[in-house]
């Protein structure tokens, strides 16, 4: 898998941008870095920006030209504190590398990014890295620094012998179905099922289908309780009723990805003086010696092709949320 997940708000921390700050020069550049490596990822992107103020132009029109928004001259680069080894980061232009920027504020092109591919940087778990931003003209180093998680761990369901049972009965509420898994350094997760079926319509021949069910987001226990008639009403949900389809279910990967502190406190303070009472003053989060942006990391289990129990079966096939979809 090769994607990276590099921008959070994509320079959203400045959104709010007017022409009401208090300057003490007549122009000051921002660095703006977003980067969260993952040792499974085939390449490792971060974004580079930066926040360029100029009391006498607008921030829209600031954000629409690419000599003002990206560096033109600078060197960036990610060291193994174990090790010393340093990597140097080439940038590309993201639209070209199948990341579109989407349309906004700011400029759809270029879309410079720095890039990694993995032939060059393996980060391992457990290391120290940190990110250099070097920006020339003897200004200060930008830095951050992050330790990689590790991937978690599911006890349940486990990894092997393992099958979901989500039978249920609308009559008779039962208990959740549990998920787990073990303390990692990653104190952050998202959890992700891939619902896989195949289906024919009209006899023609089958195809495989893929419902991509993010359960939950920011979860920052070890466990997760989930509502198992909430499986039949994500299937029917997204599977268009069609009397001519004949449907097979097939299995479950389960998808659980762990996120490091610096993570966790971007999150938590960007939404923590948010609602009616508040000053609406949102706060703003950063682990870089300077400017704004965060350096972390990240990690992903993927347990594959788990199967449902006969019962799941049974209940996908009569039950009332989904038996008009035709599954056999």
């Amino acid at each position: 898998m090769r994607w990276s997940l590099i921008i959070f708000l994509s320079l959203g921390l400045f959104s709010s941008c007017s022409n009401d700050f208090d300057l003490t020069e007549d122009k000051k550049d921002i660095p703006v870095v977003y980067g969260l490596i993952n040792p499974q990822d085939t390449a490792h992107y971060i974004r580079i920006e930066r926040a360029f103020i100029d009391e006498s132009v607008s921030a829209l029109e600031i954000a629409q030209r690419p000599d003002s928004l990206y560096y033109e001259d600078i060197t960036a680069s990610i060291v193994d504190l174990e090790t010393s080894d340093r990597y140097t980061l080439t940038r590309v232009d993201g639209n070209a590398e199948g990341y579109i920027r989407d349309q906004g504020v700011f400029a759809q092109a270029p879309n410079y990014l720095y890039k990694l591919h993995s032939n060059e940087f393996l980060p391992v778990n457990n290391r120290s890295y940190r990110f250099e931003l070097d920006r020339g003209d003897n200004k200060a180093l930008v830095t951050a620094e992050t330790v990689i998680v590790d991937n978690p761990t599911l006890v349940a369901p486990p990894p092997t012998d393992a099958s979901f049972n989500f039978n249920y009965n609308l009559d008779n509420p039962i208990e959740p179905y549990m998920f787990s898994w073990k303390l990692t350094d990653g104190v952050i997760f998202d959890l992700t099922l891939r619902l896989k079926y195949i289906e024919s319509i009209n006899g023609g021949p089958f195809e495989n289908k893929v419902i991509e069910w993010k359960i939950a987001k920011s979860i920052e226990d070890l466990f997760y309780e989930l509502d198992k008639v909430s499986f039949y009403t994500t299937l029917a949900a997204n599977i268009e009723e069609d009397a001519s389809a004949q449907r097979l279910f097939q299995n479950i990967d389960v998808v659980l990805e762990s996120g490091g502190q610096a993570i966790l406190d971007y999150i938590n303070i960007g939404s923590a003086n948010l609602g009616i009472t508040s000053s609406q003053e949102i706060p703003t989060f950063t682990n870089l010696s300077e400017g704004v942006g965060i350096f972390s990391s990240r990690n992903r289990l993927i347990n594959t092709d788990v199967p449902i129990t006969p019962l799941t079966q049974d209940s996908l096939k009569n039950g009332s949320i989904t038996r008009q979809l035709n599954f056999q």
